[in-house]
């Protein structure tokens, strides 16, 4: 329930099974994806803080919310870059907040891993996956190995090209002239 900002539990088994409850509720921003690390934590991507005028505005009269969600993408306002991520003991309890705003930040994070003693974070805009040690966010885990910090470089997951990118990668690999952009003589 993102608008909700909130998580239901559903129960699979135990006394409870077929029932569900809310696993934690007024969220400080909108959920993502959920992982849960098979011990004692689930961590929780946020994709962005709330903000008082989007409340306000997912609060009130349905039919306003129904057109506004049906604005063009291009006329909506954009979010500020913002990290977010929780860490959550079993019973829905904020146990880490991982939090960065500012125009480098690794943003919006739409999913969030831990495995060994990294925390792994995706997004669908980014062109990299982010990672972090988990001994920075966790007492007693485990620290990375030794050197991880002289990696020479991110590996980059390169940008899709557009169309007209391709068709002049394409040209110049068949050694033709290249198609010159519209705004270009």
């Amino acid at each position: 329930e993102t608008a909700e900002y909130r998580i239901h539990r559903y129960w699979l088994k135990g006394d409870k099974a077929g029932s569900s409850d809310i696993f934690i509720d007024n969220l400080p921003g909108f959920p993502d994806n959920l992982s849960y690390n098979n011990r004692d934590r689930f961590w929780l991507a946020l994709s962005g803080p709330r903000e008082a005028d989007l409340d306000a505005l997912l609060s009130g009269d349905a039919f306003l919310r129904n057109v506004i969600a049906r604005v063009p993408g291009f006329l909506q306002p954009h979010p500020k870059k913002h990290s977010f991520v929780l860490g959550l003991d079993l019973d829905g309890k904020v146990v880490a907040n991982l939090q960065y705003a500012g125009d480098d930040a690794y943003a919006p994070i739409t999913s969030v891993r831990e495995h060994g003693p990294w925390l792994y974070f995706g997004s669908l805009t980014e062109t990299a996956i982010g990672r972090l040690p988990l001994n920075r966010v966790v007492a007693g885990a485990p620290p990375p190995p030794a050197g991880w910090e002289q990696v020479s470089g991110a590996l980059q997951v390169p940008k899709p090209l557009t169309r007209r990118e391709a068709m002049n990668k394409e040209l110049q690999d068949r050694g033709q002239t290249p198609v010159p952009d519209d705004d270009q003589d």
